[in-house]
């Protein structure tokens, strides 16, 4: 239940804090004063989208914050754990800041989330109904929608089993197309991976071998620098008159006569004798080189020749060795599965149409858990509407199977309405009013009321079209409504008006500052009246408007006691 909401510089709302309580809540204003601004501020909190137009002009942010009381929610309780957020027994604070860069910061109970958190919380917190809400229950495709969250408890399972075997049988079908290619287009691929399996295979290629293939070229290209000057190394560290080894071995036979002389003699005794031990070994390896060059024309026209087939290839299919080498393990796997492709299909098809029979299958269960459902909740409307002062109307919920599987199953559901006996049942679009589908809407979201866990029920102006002993039915239906859930309204309606437990003025104002601010208050007993009167004749003074208001609010308040 929402019980305390904070709005700071959103539109033309600079401060507004508004308590709520438990029951009937109502929220009237003249046209303009920013009643939607209540609703938008709300729908801030919920996680909506929102942007820098809605902050006040002149300020760099705007922000909202609601207090909820959610002590016996579980569902709540999952999400908020889920996020790592603290749980409070005493409630729940979610606040939101619009800046004026565009950003938005998200809190619950201090900290800050993503809006998907707020999303995730929403239907539990707060069921808002707008105006748009009855258009929508004009379009056929919100009605399987609207069944399906009636009977979410018996559908859900076997939707969710429908939804399994709907997933696997479009796999299977992806599968089989990508197998089910014409004739002359399998030949032709299949000539196709033949050719560059042969053409990789006969290259018996190596991973890694374009680098050491060019080692060996460019050595033998660079064969006579590299043997004088390799030669000439050898020579003068090893094998010449008065080589390198030889001028450091006769330096060693030198300063061994003289290690006893001192420790210093010694160290360097030890050192040179690691020298000579450091170019005897240079000196051999410089003359493995000198003995493993060689220029053999033959050898190095064939290591051209291959050097040249590796880039071929490798431009030819554009990637280097090691990944032509994976490609070609690839269109061996694919040409099996082209020349198995008969069998494949064979398989695949036999497999597709057991699919469908278990679809088919799970698809009727569904429209019989849907049907019962509907028969339910049809008798359910009928009621409601009854106590909405449609006594005549005949409210039909039509589930119909199709050949079109999708992904929520075969059912067409369709709302159809009689509004007046002996006639025929239609669309909705067809037979209802203004004032009609306004009713019908209430009658859904009032039966759907007592399957959602949300406790707050937000109606925004849901007396569009109705007056009189209607706008009375409603007002009665809104009373009912709040004795289990808390229920906030928006309306133009003295008869809903003076139901309320709460009533709450919303007023637009202008400063000597020349500028414009709405407040929201809650309205006394004599407050009440002088609203109530204004809403019907436009004269909240008026001795006989104020007459007629008392009246209604006493025999609104005889109604409420007698459900108590």
């Amino acid at each position: 239940m929402l019980t305390n909401l904070h709005i700071e510089n959103i539109a033309v709302i600079r401060d507004a804090q508004i308590e709520f309580g438990s029951g009937f809540h109502i929220l009237t204003g003249e046209t303009g004063a920013g009643k939607s601004i209540i609703i938008d501020a709300i729908n801030l909190i919920l996680g909506g989208r929102t942007s820098k137009s809605i902050i006040r002009y002149g300020e760099r942010s705007a922000a909202c914050e609601a207090l909820f009381d959610v002590a016996n929610n579980q569902n709540i309780k999952a999400i908020v754990e889920e996020a790592g957020i603290s749980w409070e027994e005493d409630g729940l604070v979610i606040a939101r800041t619009v800046s004026d860069d565009g950003r938005s910061v998200c809190r619950v109970n201090g900290r800050i989330v993503a809006a998907s958190v707020l999303r995730a919380l929403a239907p539990h917190l707060i069921h808002i109904h707008g105006q748009h809400d009855n258009e929508t229950l004009l379009s056929e495709s919100s009605h399987l929608r609207l069944l399906d969250a009636y009977a979410k408890e018996q559908v859900q399972p076997v939707l969710e089993e429908y939804r399994l075997c709907y997933e696997n049988l479009k796999a299977l079908r992806s599968k089989l197309k990508s197998l089910s290619m014409s004739e002359s287009e399998k030949e032709y691929r299949a000539d196709l991976l033949r050719h560059q399996i042969a053409e990789i295979s006969k290259a018996r290629l190596t991973a890694g071998e374009e680098e050491a293939l060019a080692e060996k070229i460019k050595n033998m290209e660079n064969y006579e620098s590299l043997s004088q000057n390799i030669e000439a190394a050898y020579a003068l560290l090893y094998a010449q008159d008065e080589s390198a080894s030889d001028s450091v071995a006769a330096s060693v036979r030198h300063l061994g006569e003289i290690l006893d002389a001192g420790r210093e003699y010694e160290e360097l005794y030890t050192r040179l004798v690691d020298v000579q031990y450091e170019l005897t070994d240079i000196a051999e390896t410089v003359g493995r080189f000198r003995d493993a060059l060689e220029f053999d024309p033959e050898k190095l026209s064939k290591y051209q020749a291959r050097a040249q087939l590796l880039r071929t290839l490798t431009r030819k299919y554009n990637m280097d060795i090691a990944g032509i080498l994976e490609y070609g393990k690839k269109a061996q796997a694919e040409l099996a599965q082209i020349e198995s492709s008969a069998e494949q299909i064979a398989r695949l098809s036999k497999e597709l149409e057991e699919k469908k029979n278990q679809l088919k299958k799970i698809a009727v269960r569904l429209s019989a858990v849907r049907k019962n459902a509907a028969a339910r909740l049809q008798k359910q409307i009928e009621t409601e509407l009854l106590e909405l002062n449609m006594p005549k109307a005949k409210f039909v919920i039509a589930v119909e199977l199709h050949d079109k599987f999708t992904d929520k199953g075969i059912d067409r559901v369709e709302f159809l309405i009689s509004t007046n006996a002996g006639a025929p049942p239609a669309p909705l679009s067809k037979i209802a009013s203004g004032g009609e589908l306004s009713r019908v809407m209430l009658a859904i979201k009032t039966v759907l009321s007592r399957e959602e866990d949300a406790d707050t029920m937000i109606f925004d102006e849901i007396d569009t079209g109705v007056s009189g002993d209607t706008a009375r039915k409603i007002a009665e239906k809104m009373a009912r409504i709040s004795r289990h859930k808390q229920v906030l309204c928006i309306t133009h309606l003295a008869q809903l008006a003076s139901m309320a437990d709460r009533h709450y003025l919303i007023e637009k104002k202008f400063t000597d500052e020349e500028e414009t601010l709405t407040s929201v208050r809650l309205l006394n007993e004599d407050e009440r009246v002088r609203e109530l009167a204004a809403i019907m004749s436009g004269m909240g003074d008026s001795g006989e408007a104020q007459a007629h208001a008392r009246t209604l609010l006493e025999t609104a308040k005889d109604y409420k006691e007698a459900l108590e």
